[in-house]
């Protein structure tokens, strides 16, 4: 692919941990690689990726350029990546019958059926124990849920109200020692990146609400500094967590849209001007002025809770080292021609 567009084959076990990743940063090798649960010789391929589960998640992210046929040309490398199987290795003994399991003693089988009864599971059905306060068990995963949250070095500041989460998190969990970390991103960011692909900055109050007459202004220092594959976006989302249908169709907001300065000229245009530019979050139904239609993220018709996200791919260290400006989120009243 071209040196300037973002891809990332992201490989996940089931829990979630991004345990291997092939991509744009650093670029990978076109050819062949082997996906395998064991060690075997990996003569003959680009490189070999060990799992470590027999099952997982191959996720493909591929960056789409705003220039009307790049989906087609996407589609074009696409069809060129393929995942095969490969004949396993003929074994050396023969084939096992169940008559060599016959009288084979399985102690760890045998324990677990009153292992499960202990916990209420009995032919196929479950019984709460008389010892079992489930209340007080929510209470507490909740209570714990709570204080990771809240710990400063979960998600370190970024300054204007963003926060992070901690990159020894994000897309891994410490060999799956971070057992409350991984089922809150479980719950809700599910299959993320790693640290050093993307970056998901979240507002103090991630859940926004504006009225059918109010409006949000997210002023920007400047472009975010990403790697030449890098790009970034902002995407509205409603309060069950769908895309906000409207009639300009614009459901997300970044590099790849015509976004403009204040003077009009296109923040990504042809040259390397930077500088501060604005984007608008404001009711479907609310039109702004001309001069803010580029820039202008249309959120829930009728006023109402919802989210912004912000994702930044092939992030460079100035958007966590405290050298970039994130952007200063205000509310103010709906802008109107």
């Amino acid at each position: 692919m071209e040196e300037d567009r973002f891809y990332l084959f992201a490989f996940y076990d089931p829990y979630g941990d991004n345990f291997a990743s092939l991509g744009s940063g650093p670029a990978s090798a076109a050819g062949q690689y082997l996906l395998q649960f064991t060690d075997s010789c990996c003569d003959g391929y680009e490189g070999c990726i060990t799992a470590p589960t027999p099952i997982g998640t191959l996720l493909v992210r591929v960056e789409v350029k705003n220039n009307g046929t790049d989906l087609t040309h996407v589609d074009s490398y696409l069809s060129k990546s393929t995942l095969v199987p490969i004949n396993p290795r003929t074994p050396s003994d023969a084939a096992l019958t169940m008559d060599d399991f016959a009288n084979l003693s399985n102690t760890t089988a045998a324990a677990v059926p009153a292992i499960l009864a202990l916990a209420g599971i009995c032919n196929g059905s479950y019984s709460q124990p008389a010892s079992i306060n489930l209340t007080l068990a929510s209470a507490l995963a909740n209570a714990s849920a709570s204080a990771f949250t809240n710990a400063p070095s979960s998600y370190p500041t970024l300054g204007n109200g963003w926060s992070c989460l901690n990159n020894s998190y994000s897309g891994t969990f410490d060999s799956g020692t971070a057992i409350v970390p991984r089922a809150l991103i479980a719950a809700s960011l599910y299959l993320q990146n790693t640290a050093d692909q993307a970056l998901y900055p979240t507002l103090g109050s991630t859940q926004l609400s504006l009225t059918d007459k109010e409006a949000y202004l997210f002023t920007f220092s400047g472009k975010p500094p990403l790697a030449d594959d890098g790009f970034w976006s902002l995407t509205m989302y409603n309060d069950a967590g769908w895309l906000v249908a409207n009639k300009e169709n614009t459901y997300a907001v970044g590099d790849r849209s015509n976004i403009t300065f204040p003077n009009g000229d296109l923040v990504y245009g042809n040259g390397t001007k930077d500088g501060s530019f604005q984007v608008l979050v404001q009711d479907a139904e609310m039109t702004p002025p001309n001069n803010w239609t580029t820039n202008w993220l249309p959120a829930p018709p009728g006023g109402g809770s919802f989210t912004v996200t912000f994702r930044l791919y092939a992030p460079t260290t100035a958007l966590s080292d405290g050298s970039y400006v994130y952007p200063v989120v205000t509310k103010v009243i709906a802008i109107t021609a």
